[in-house]
């Protein structure tokens, strides 16, 4: 009996350990702090504002955007939330486009969308510039073209005490 037991308590003592960090659990928890540095109610200039709120006790962040360009009005609603081992969002606006990106993070946070057969791919940025600010890229590579990212917007947001 006395056997049993040794063999039992180290096994026991290694189910409880957390397993170690992989590049994709870091990638995970950069992505997440990086929204966190994100949060908040942003203005881009005008009419133009967003803001990203966490949700859910903590398990997902709400995105809202809005934008008056001349002759359009854009509103658009993004969902990111944790999958697995990796940040997802998901992304829905007037226009009825809907693009599920995957997260990364760090100094920078870019959202990627998936590869779809026959459909443009996007990638969306924000860079930590300066103190309560960030500046944004929005790109788009054309159908089969997957990494021929191309400029579509960009800017600055400033945050709004």
């Amino acid at each position: 009996m006395k056997f049993a037991a040794a063999c039992f308590i180290p096994v026991l003592a290694l189910a409880v350990q957390p397993p170690p960090a992989t590049e994709t659990t870091t990638k995970t928890q950069d992505a997440w702090s990086s929204l966190k540095r994100l949060a908040g109610n942003w203005e881009a200039g005008g009419a133009n504002r967003f803001s990203l709120v966490e949700d859910l006790q903590g398990k997902a962040y709400v995105r809202r955007n809005h934008a008056d360009y001349p002759g359009v009005v854009h509103d658009d609603l993004m969902i990111v939330y944790r999958e697995g081992d990796r940040v997802r969002a998901d992304y829905y606006d007037n226009e009825g486009h809907v693009i599920r990106y995957t997260v990364d993070g760090g100094d920078e946070i870019r959202m990627v969308s998936d590869v779809t057969a026959g459909a443009p791919r996007y990638r969306l940025t924000y860079y930590f510039s300066v103190q309560d600010k960030v500046d944004i890229r929005f790109e788009i590579a054309p159908p089969g073209q997957a990494e021929a990212f191309k400029l579509y917007l960009a800017g600055t947001a400033r945050r709004l005490k």
